[in-house]
């Protein structure tokens, strides 16, 4: 699983410009926010990880990740085309990595 979510990590990047070490911060500029949102949003959909594992991977409140996905899900008929955009590229571009091996193909019986 950290090899997913450091997968993520990296489209975040990609598509925002702003690192997980940023992410990290306790900084709240309007681009450390917008990144932050659409990587709590991403791990909470993707990889089902609990909100307070959220907010320790990111060094944030459960409360402010509960915020983001909160902010992200009541509101997603208004997001705007850009954010719609990045979401779409971090999920879209997922690929599988195995646990075991690092490889993409699966180990697992039903895989």
């Amino acid at each position: 699983m950290e090899k997913n979510i450091h997968y993520y990590c990296k489209e975040v990047t990609k598509v925002t410009g702003v690192t997980i070490e940023q992410i990290r911060e306790q900084k709240r500029t309007k681009n450390i926010v917008y990144a932050s949102k659409i990587l709590s949003y991403t791990l909470f959909t993707k990889l089902n990880m609990k909100k307070s594992s959220i907010g320790y991977f990111m060094n944030k409140r459960k409360n402010l990740i509960k915020e983001y996905i909160r902010s992200i899900e009541s509101d997603s008929h208004k997001i705007d085309k850009p954010l719609r955009h990045e979401l779409n590229n971090v999920s879209n571009n997922y690929q599988y990595i195995c646990p075991q091996c690092g490889g993409k193909h699966n180990h697992t019986p039903n895989g």
